[in-house]
């Protein structure tokens, strides 16, 4: 009985030395991270568009206008996922308008999006359970979001507030750790929107729009994420 009482209490140990471990990797009942990231907006007008007109000393002339593709955007996020798995993600990003109206083609206005999404970690348990190589850190990071978005478009004068989709593919390298309990990754995201296009500031004389801001965009970002 000496030996089979041994035994017992010795697998009994194990398994409650096993039990944090578990617990790091698997995060019961919720795996939580929050993040931030620094990106672009881009568009695709033409490099003739991409200037505007000045008149100094009763002379006009076309100068370009840098960098007018590209607009700058920052985004914070939240996730909370069920047992690293599966659960739901809520943000807020901004993209930040033209400062000049170009040629032939309206501004962009000040963006703020608000998405509420279906966020899930597919390869994450498969990944936790091959051990702690680097390779298996980086694919238990590879996330996608789906959901709604509220879109928000504003000028100094008008604004117009719409419903869309809201979708993201997320890639967190880890930094410290795994991307787990206490882990720091880099994150990299590319998040596409759709929704109807928003057009603010109608000039009652010709019926055109200083600003007509695209309903489809792709905003490409990279960051920091931090697992609670």
């Amino acid at each position: 009985m000496a030996p089979v009482r041994a035994v017992s209490l010795a697998a009994a140990l194990i398994l409650v030395a096993a039990a944090p471990a578990r617990a790091e990797y698997f995060a019961p009942p919720f795996l939580i991270d929050t993040s931030f990231g620094f990106g672009i907006e881009p568009h695709d007008r033409a490099p003739t568009q991409c200037s505007k007109r000045v008149t100094t000393g009763g002379v006009t002339e076309t100068v370009g206008v840098p960098q007018c593709n590209l607009v700058l955007a920052f985004g914070v996020g939240v996730e909370a996922l069920w047992r690293g798995l599966i659960g739901v993600g809520i943000g807020l990003y901004a993209a930040e308008g033209s400062p000049v109206q170009v040629v032939n083609k309206p501004s962009f206005g000040d963006r703020v999006s608000v998405p509420l999404a279906v966020a899930v970690r597919p390869f994450a348990p498969l990944s936790w359970r091959r051990g702690d190589g680097f390779a298996w850190r980086l694919l238990a990071g590879v996330g996608l979001q789906v959901g709604v978005s509220v879109e928000h478009t504003r000028t100094a004068l008008e604004t117009q507030t719409t419903a869309g989709f809201h979708g993201a593919l997320l890639l967190d390298v880890p930094l410290h750790g795994g991307n787990t309990l206490s882990g720091l990754s880099l994150r990299l995201s590319a998040r596409i929107l759709a929704t109807r296009d928003a057009q603010l500031v109608k000039d009652e004389r010709t019926g055109a729009f200083a600003v007509d801001q695209p309903g489809t965009a792709v905003q490409l970002m990279a960051g920091i994420a931090y697992y609670l």
